[in-house]
């Protein structure tokens, strides 16, 4: 059996991947592994300011329930930030 603990999955959101049904897809299929495991493997790092409208509901209403890094912006802390979602 894998070892699957401490793998994360870093997302980099834009709008362009979003378009994308198939990378949609991946992230749905990553959620579902998610609560398959019952611990979080996604680390989603918004790339770009979207708003409400720009995400799909599931998409958004997931992102309310976790931390979600934005870059650029305070670089010490969005190196701080993702190097503490990305530890097993």
């Amino acid at each position: 059996m894998i070892d699957l603990k401490g793998k994360k999955t870093l997302v980099l959101l834009t709008r362009d991947l979003l378009k994308c049904e198939e990378k949609v897809l991946e992230i749905n299929m990553a959620l579902l592994a998610e609560e398959m495991r019952v611990t979080e493997v996604l680390v989603f790092l918004c790339l770009e300011e979207m708003t409400e409208r720009d995400l799909p509901n599931h998409i958004h209403r997931i992102l309310q329930r976790r931390q979600v890094i934005h870059y650029p912006g305070n670089y010490r802390r969005f190196w701080n930030d993702l190097a503490n979602l990305l530890k097993p």
